[in-house]
């Protein structure tokens, strides 16, 4: 158990510092893909962090992502989580659209806070559970998908 939190913690030391150095290039860059193979290797998960980072490995590949710029995605056969900005609302709406177009039924219908702020929508294929939300940030939307296994 003691193991278990001290990687978290070590992880989560990592993910912050790798974002606080991203904005020295070369440096920002060298380490942070230490830290994110420290990561993989210490915890399993599939960690990229910055502007333009890919999905990880373990990605359903009829899951659709929202057209945007993907910052930070993490993953494992347990579960993965992707970050996405994109640049208005129409943009998040679209990416649920995609979704289910993609076969994934809405589960819980969408529901929202304030004036369109902050969208939450739940989703299922039956293979996989997808928590989608949308929340506005300056001038753009940021989009959080959290996908895990469906138990059966």
């Amino acid at each position: 158990m003691r193991r278990t939190i001290l990687r978290v913690a070590g992880a989560a030391a990592g993910i912050a510092l790798m974002l606080g150095l991203s904005g020295c290039s070369g440096i920002g860059d060298l380490v942070g893909g230490g830290i994110q193979r420290a990561i993989k290797d210490g915890t399993g998960v599939d960690v990229n962090v910055g502007e333009g980072s890919s999905l990880p490995s373990s990605w359903p590949p009829d899951l659709p992502v929202p057209a945007g710029k993907v910052s930070v995605s993490a993953g494992n056969a347990d579960g993965m989580t992707v970050v996405v900005t994109v640049p208005d609302r129409a943009a998040a709406d679209a990416g649920v659209q995609a979704i289910e177009a993609a076969g994934y039924s809405l589960v819980d219908g969408r529901s929202g806070i304030g004036d369109n702020a902050f969208e939450m929508s739940t989703l299922s294929n039956g293979s996989w559970q997808v928590l989608y939300t949308a929340i506005a940030v300056g001038d753009g939307v940021t989009v959080t998908m959290v996908v895990t296994p469906q138990k059966r």
